[in-house]
């Protein structure tokens, strides 16, 4: 009997741990699927600095109004997804000779 009580709470302790390593594993997993997209982020917004200097900004990547970014795939994880693509949003700033640049980016979470 004692033999069958002590493997029963050393099950549970090995249980616990077990439980533990996967639900951190999944976390890290999360956070750095997390740390991908807002890479990727300043890597798009990067990439409108050589939208800047050109004159285009009424008819290029700058001008006003919601644009669809492309998806990208690492890892077999998809940010931004196949029905809602990643998208930024221009605004043009009253007043300014800039404009607001708003940048949503998806990620996996499972």
């Amino acid at each position: 009997m004692e033999v069958i009580v002590g493997l029963i709470i050393i099950s549970l302790i090995f249980g616990g741990i077990v439980a533990t390593f996967v639900g951190v594993k999944r976390y890290v997993s999360r956070a750095t699927r997390r740390v991908v997209s807002t890479n990727l982020d300043r890597q798009f917004l990067n990439s409108l600095y050589r939208d800047v200097r050109a004159d285009t900004w009424d008819t290029g990547a700058l001008s006003t109004g919601t644009h669809n970014a492309a998806n990208v795939v690492i890892d077999n994880f998809t940010y931004g997804t196949a029905g809602t693509p990643n998208s930024y949003d221009v605004q043009a700033v009253a007043g300014r000779d800039y404009r607001q640049v708003n940048v949503t980016v998806s990620y996996p979470t499972n």
